[in-house]
């Protein structure tokens, strides 16, 4: 019954409550967690995100371009990062969010991507953003 981490979002006024999590969690884990200027923008004008039609799924089917290696980069980096801190473990932070969200889960798609692989998109994203281990 999951309906997508934009529709969710869209739900639960996830603006907000998102960019005051970022806010708080950048003294209190470390500087990457940060509200991004986007979602600034966003919970000042109201504007929802736009969601996938339903039935649709975000994919790793996209190719490998720099944008997607970055994105995979930080999913995966922050996905570690959740379950290095005790939050939660690997098997239930991949069932929330795909039975939560409706997405590929980031330790089912790091062994699809190949671990070596997925260790570099970290290691090269975290290269370029402050604060993220």
């Amino acid at each position: 019954m999951g309906v997508g981490p934009c529709t969710g979002h869209n739900l639960t006024g996830g603006n907000p409550l998102t960019q005051h999590g970022l806010q708080q969690y950048t003294s209190i884990i470390m500087p990457w967690f940060r509200s991004p200027k986007i979602l600034d923008e966003r919970v000042k004008s109201g504007v929802p995100w736009e969601r996938l039609p339903r039935g649709r799924r975000w994919s790793i089917a996209r190719r490998f371009t720099r944008r997607f290696k970055q994105g995979h980069g930080a999913y995966f980096g922050i996905a570690c990062e959740i379950v290095d801190s005790g939050i939660t473990n690997i098997g239930d932070l991949d069932m929330a969010i795909e039975v939560g969200l409706v997405m590929t889960p980031p330790f089912k798609m790091m062994n699809q991507v190949g671990i070596k692989k997925s260790l570099e998109l970290v290691e090269a994203y975290a290269k370029k953003i402050r604060g993220l281990r």
